[in-house]
């Protein structure tokens, strides 16, 4: 049962992780001279490498304890 649990929170952070790139290439593509879909590339790469870094960084950290 919980391989389903974790799949669907990995499915989430996912899709979260979709969304944001979405409204963030939808905003630069307005105010920039490429196309959206050179721009959503570019968002879904930088959202990606972001989330490789924070999940580089792990759990219970110095970074992790300041923010509570």
């Amino acid at each position: 049962m919980w391989v389903v649990r974790e799949s669907l929170r990995l499915l989430e952070k996912i899709a979260i992780a979709f969304g944001v790139a979405l409204v963030i290439a939808a905003i630069w593509a307005a105010i920039s001279e490429h196309g959206f879909v050179h721009d959503f590339r570019n968002t879904c790469l930088l959202v990606g490498a972001f989330s490789l870094v924070m999940a580089a960084i792990g759990r219970n950290t110095q970074f992790e304890r300041r923010l509570d």
